[in-house]
C-alpha cells in the first residue's frame, strides 16, 4: 500500500509533463507486477513450486482470514505449516486434526485477543467526543455553510466523516472484545480447529495439483518451506527495548539478541 501510494504521488508530481491518462496504465502495470510478485512469494512460503493457479490468490486470502480469526502468530504459523506439510498428502481426518491442533497452538487465547481489541479501540478512537461529533455532522447535513468558520466546508465535512469512521471502528473493536471475553478457551480452540481443518483441505488439494502437474514436486518441500519461513524473527519490541537499554549504557539486551 505504501509503495502504491508512492507511485501515485510520483505520478501526481509529474502531472505537469505527464497526464493522468499517460500515468494510469503505468500504475496498472505496477499493480499487476506487485500482485504477481506477492503471489510468487506466498507460493514459495506454501511450498508450491511448479504450477500457478488462478485460485492461488483465494487460497492465500483464506489463509490470512483464518490467521486473523484465530489470532495466529505470523512466524509460528508458517513454521508449523512447514513442519506439517509432509503429512498432508493423503492425510486421514485424525492426521489432519493433529496438524490443525499445532496451528491452533500458534493462536492467542480469547482473553488476550480481547485485550488486544480493547487496546486497538483506545488508540484508534477519535479525540472528538461522540456527542459533539454528532452535532457537527447534523450541521453538515442541515446548514453546511456554518462550517466555514472551521475551514473549507468540503474539507471539514471530509474530516468529520473520518472522525465518524474512527468512532465506528472503535465501537466494532469493543464489541469484538466483549464477545471474546465470553468465549471459553476450549470453545475457541474447537472453533479455530474447524477453521484450520477447512483451510487445510483446500491446501491439501492445491498440493495434490502441484504434485500431479510436476511429479517429484513434493521432494524437499518441507526443507524449501523452512528455508523461507524462519523459526526465529527479531520482534520490534525486543529490538526497541535492547536499543533503549544500550543507549542508557546497558548492552546486555543487545548481547542477548545477538
Amino acid at each position: 500500500a505504501v509503495c502504491r501510494w508512492n507511485c501515485e504521488t510520483l505520478a501526481g508530481s509529474l502531472a505537469h509533463i505527464l497526464s493522468r491518462e499517460e500515468t494510469a496504465p503505468l500504475l496498472e502495470a505496477y499493480d499487476r507486477a506487485y500482485e504477481e510478485a506477492y503471489l510468487d512469494g506466498m507460493r514459495a512460503k506454501l511450498g508450491l513450486r511448479h504450477t500457478a493457479l488462478g485460485t492461488d490468490g483465494s487460497l492465500v486470502a483464506s489463509l490470512l482470514d483464518v490467521m486473523q480469526e484465530a489470532g495466529s502468530d505470523w512466524t509460528d504459523t508458517w513454521r508449523a505449516l512447514a513442519n506439517g506439510v509432509d503429512q498432508l498428502p493423503g492425510a486421514t481426518d485424525a492426521a489432519m486434526g493433529a496438524i490443525a491442533d499445532r496451528l491452533v497452538a500458534t493462536g492467542a487465547a480469547p482473553a488476550r485477543l480481547a485485550e488486544s481489541a480493547r487496546r486497538k479501540a483506545r488508540t484508534s478512537a477519535s479525540n472528538l467526543p461522540v456527542g459533539q461529533l454528532m452535532q457537527f455532522l447534523h450541521v453538515a447535513h442541515t446548514a453546511p455553510q456554518q462550517l466555514a468558520a472551521l475551514g473549507p466546508v468540503e474539507q471539514v465535512k471530509a474530516d468529520l466523516m473520518r472522525e465518524l469512521e474512527k468512532h465506528q471502528k472503535a465501537e466494532a473493536l469493543l464489541e469484538t472484545a466483549a464477545v471474546l471475553e465470553k468465549v471459553k478457551p476450549e470453545e475457541r480452540r474447537a472453533q479455530d480447529g474447524a477453521r484450520w481443518v477447512g483451510w487445510l483441505r483446500e491446501y491439501q488439494a492445491r498440493l495434490a495439483h502441484d504434485d500431479e502437474a510436476a511429479p517429484g514436486a513434493a521432494a524437499g518441500r518441507r526443507e524449501r518451506m523452512r528455508s523461507v519461513n524462519p523459526r526465529v524473527v527479531l520482534r520490534t519490541w525486543i529490538a526497541q527495548e535492547a536499543i533503549a537499554a544500550a543507549e542508557a549504557g546497558d548492552n546486555a539486551g543487545v548481547e542477548r539478541v545477538l
